[in-house]
């Protein structure tokens, strides 16, 4: 088969062009480390929230997708997102604030934007009339970074009993 010296010419301008487009940046590889920093730091803003907000200020942390459900202490099954946030308006005017520490946590990055974390904490609810009550919990949690940073997707607390 015998090719045209239009064709040569014309492939030619094709790679010419091709060439001088914008350059493609390659994908950031994967940072393991990275991703969990950035976890551990939404789970302590998280943690920061509920101290200044009580329970409202879980709110910003829920992801809003119909992906989202957690199994709260005394469930026997998940519930959506509507379901927690009413759960959670149903009892902030009792609660002025969560304080909550993390005893242990792990956190296992699954690729740079989904990562499942477990741990244990203790949490202290200060009531509006001044009562506190202490329970150590067992979490395990998927979060998911979204536009607006990470958020818990998914997951289950379970009230440990007291030792």
């Amino acid at each position: 088969m015998k090719y045209s010296g239009t064709w040569v010419a014309g492939a030619s301008w094709v790679l010419l062009i091709a060439s001088c487009g914008p350059k493609v940046e390659p994908k950031v590889s994967f940072n393991p480390a990275n991703t969990e920093a950035e976890v551990r730091t939404m789970l302590a803003d998280y943690a920061e929230a509920q101290r200044q907000n009580g329970v409202l200020g879980e709110l910003p942390f829920l992801d809003t997708t119909d992906a989202f459900f957690w199994v709260p202490p005394g469930y026997t099954k998940a519930i959506n997102g509507d379901s927690v946030r009413a759960v959670l308006q149903k009892f902030a005017p009792s609660i002025r604030s969560v304080d909550g520490h993390w005893l242990a946590l792990d956190v296992h990055p699954l690729n740079d934007s989904i990562a499942v974390y477990t741990g244990r904490l203790r949490a202290t609810n200060i009531s509006i009339a001044g009562d506190s009550t202490t329970h150590e919990l067992l979490e395990t949690g998927v979060v998911a970074r979204r536009v607006d940073g990470w958020k818990l997707l998914g997951g289950h607390t379970t009230v440990l009993p007291a030792q």
